[in-house]
């Protein structure tokens, strides 16, 4: 389970959470929805161990996440950012960046890629598109079909859907569905209540 306990967070003096507190168990999903981006992508930061917290802690199945143990937990963690900043690469060197693979995919390894795309509705020439020359949203979609291939326990996303079209958007949610399991922690941010829907368990932040 991932735990935030009385956090509050504040960036350049400005206060973007206050006393949150919730926790995401195994085996659910569950979708923190909130008006704010700046504050779900500060909460997301937070669980990753790139933001200190100003007050409160953040906790991954017990363990206090602190700056000399952040590293170690994000080893566990497939994280799915809501902007990507991958310059000059084509797609298929970012997916073996991303996944640790050698210079040539596996056969087997691609196959399961291409069940990822093909739930996702991504087309297969993307493998070999210049990553900025896509769109947004299939930007978003791609490194989505990581998170599901990576076996790490916990699936953590900043608002997946964000740029996302209407028939997108289903897509991305029946998806996210499809990662529930019993032994690992699946959770989301949002600022669309339609596609919180999709979660076991909703918070609704305040701020």
């Amino acid at each position: 389970m991932i735990e935030i306990k009385d956090a509050t967070i504040a960036v350049a003096g400005k206060t973007l959470l206050e006393d949150c507190s919730f926790i995401a168990h195994k085996g659910q999903i569950t979708a923190i929805l909130g008006c704010n981006s700046e504050a779900l992508t500060a909460l997301v930061h937070a669980f990753m161990g790139f933001l200190p917290l100003n007050k409160g802690y953040v906790s991954i199945d017990g363990e206090e996440i602190i700056p000399l143990s952040a590293s170690f937990f994000r080893q566990k963690i497939a994280y799915v950012p809501a902007n990507f900043a991958f310059e000059n690469m084509q797609v298929s060197e970012l997916l073996r960046t991303l996944m640790g693979n050698s210079l040539s995919m596996m056969k087997e390894q691609k196959k399961a890629l291409w069940k990822e795309w093909e739930a996702l509705a991504i087309e297969r020439s993307c493998y070999d598109a210049v990553w900025e020359s896509l769109p947004a949203d299939v930007q978003q979609r791609i490194v989505l079909s990581v998170a599901g291939m990576l076996d790490r326990k916990i699936i953590l996303m900043n608002q997946p859907t964000l740029y996302q079209t209407e028939e997108n958007r289903l897509v991305v949610t029946s998806y996210i569905k499809s990662l529930r399991s019993d032994d690992s922690v699946v959770c989301f941010t949002t600022m669309d209540e339609e596609s919180a829907q999709v979660a076991d368990v909703i918070v609704k932040l305040t701020m």
